[in-house]
């Protein structure tokens, strides 16, 4: 789990403005992966419910984080990283 997260952040650095604070870059990088973002964040929600978890039910958690590094990975960064450095608004 801690690669996976190693791994995550490192793609939302790659992949945002350099000069943007840490809470803007994950904001705005969470907004445009939002599908598989929320499916991980329901995914473990589901899991702190149960009192003790099974094998499988962590996989379907890691497969879900993986889901979401393969996406972002597929990603190009650009110069600008097709962000700005202000964090998303409700409205978005």
């Amino acid at each position: 789990m801690l690669a996976q997260h190693k791994a995550l952040v490192s793609e939302v650095l790659r992949l945002t403005v350099r000069e943007a604070s840490a809470e803007t870059r994950w904001g705005n990088w969470s907004a445009q992966n939002r599908t598989a973002v929320d499916r991980c964040r329901n995914i473990f929600a589901e899991l702190k419910t149960y009192a003790s978890l099974e094998f499988a039910m962590l996989s379907v958690a890691l497969r879900e984080v993986d889901n979401l590094l393969h996406l972002s990975a597929a990603l190009e960064p650009r110069s600008d990283a097709g962000v700005s450095a202000e964090p998303p608004t409700a409205e978005a």
